[in-house]
């Protein structure tokens, strides 16, 4: 509502125009801005598909979001199939250049935490606007390698989409 106010131009989802630009938030970046974490609001398809559909994309972010290494200020956030989910948890919490770590359901209605944050034990599975579940893998070291641990991601079986953006996002033409 606010880009309208200002006459920015907006495309609706279902657009196959091209984006010149697509400006975003993030969850947390590295501090030489290489790498992207996105998704906690359980959002990843989508911003996958945004960020392939721009030709310049920009990310901006406060420097609370700013960290060292990437996997242990903010969970790494899984859009992941309903179907067959806790066979898909159990695949991502020993993926090779992530795990071994904690894969857990995000349950409730609310964005991801911080590691330690608490769980809700009693609420259902969060929902994305895709109909999917959403992991958030809490990592017990940084990753080494994002880009090797974004394709990892990707092969997984169950996996929808994932929040790395190794490299800030670059991809190429």
């Amino acid at each position: 509502a606010r880009l309208r106010d200002l006459d920015v131009p907006q495309l609706p989802p279902d657009s196959d125009r091209p984006l010149d630009v697509a400006i975003a938030g993030c969850d947390s970046v590295d501090d030489k801005g290489r790498h992207v974490v996105k998704g906690g609001l359980g959002a990843m398809l989508r911003e996958k598909l945004v960020r392939d559909a721009a030709a310049t994309w920009v990310v901006v972010c406060d420097s609370g979001k700013v960290c060292k290494d990437v996997g242990l200020a903010f969970p790494v956030p899984v859009e992941i199939a309903p179907a067959f989910h806790q066979r898909t948890l159990r695949r991502l919490a020993y993926l090779p250049y992530l795990g071994p770590c904690d894969a857990r359901l995000r349950l409730g209605s609310g964005p991801a935490g911080r590691p330690g944050a608490p769980v809700n034990e009693g609420a259902k599975p969060f929902v994305t606007d895709n109909g999917n579940y959403v992991a958030d893998l809490h990592l017990r070291k940084p990753l080494s390698d994002v880009s090797q641990a974004a394709k990892a991601l990707s092969l997984v079986a169950g996996v929808v989409a994932h929040g790395l953006f190794p490299g800030g996002g670059d991809r190429p033409r």
